[in-house]
């Protein structure tokens, strides 16, 4: 991880189960956006929960394309949204997101 200004880069170096024989990727900058997102599962259901809008704005403006899913689903826009949360998450998410405060 390292930030140059208001920029952070994440390199990652790691292996990936393709679901058969298990192959090594790289992540640089050179890449970074090609991650191999042809290895990562599309279509996942993503949920997230965050009291903050901007957060909230920003995963469900960016987690569709960066993560080629369709189904991102927020909450946290009131104080008992994490019953809705919950509900929907056990039964139907793949990934959830939470904030930690």
């Amino acid at each position: 991880l390292t930030q140059q200004g208001s920029l952070v880069t994440l390199r990652v170096r790691g292996i990936v189960d393709t679901g058969g024989a298990l192959q090594p990727i790289n992540v640089d900058d050179s890449n970074k956006y090609a991650a191999e997102l042809a290895v990562f599962p599309s279509d996942l259901h993503v949920y997230c929960i965050d009291d903050s809008e901007g957060a909230r704005h920003m995963l469900e403006s960016l987690l569709p394309r960066e993560a080629n899913t369709e189904c991102v689903r927020v909450f946290g826009e009131t104080p008992l949204s994490w019953k809705s949360f919950l509900d929907e998450a056990i039964l139907l998410s793949d990934i959830v997101i939470m904030d930690q405060n």
